[in-house]
């Protein structure tokens, strides 16, 4: 009776180990499906286009390819704009005691 119980513990040892086997598959089923999307739509994404050649209008020019200034002048023209308006509202807010 105890060979029997040893043989049934055994088989049911072996179910568990399927188990965990059948779950971890399918996990990595799961990532390289994920992964073969991704690949996918990376594939999907256009080519990038070369760079510009640089301007022939000397060092400035060349500056200007390297680093563009416009976005920069933009973005501190917004971050002085910004920085303005608190200023006034801040002052306006002192005045009724909202801030100190």
């Amino acid at each position: 009776m105890v060979g029997l119980l040893q043989d049934i513990l055994c088989v049911l040892q072996g179910l568990a180990k399927y188990v965990a086997l059948a779950f971890v598959t399918v996990l990595n089923l799961l990532v390289a499906a994920i992964g073969a999307f991704a690949g996918a739509l990376v594939g999907a994404l256009p080519a990038m286009p070369d760079p510009p050649a640089p301007p022939d209008s000397g060092v400035v020019g060349f500056l200007a390819w390297l680093y563009p200034l416009a976005p920069m002048l933009a973005g501190l023209a917004g971050f002085v704009a910004l920085w303005a308006a608190w200023m006034v509202l801040a002052t306006a807010l002192r005045w009724v005691k909202v801030i100190s």
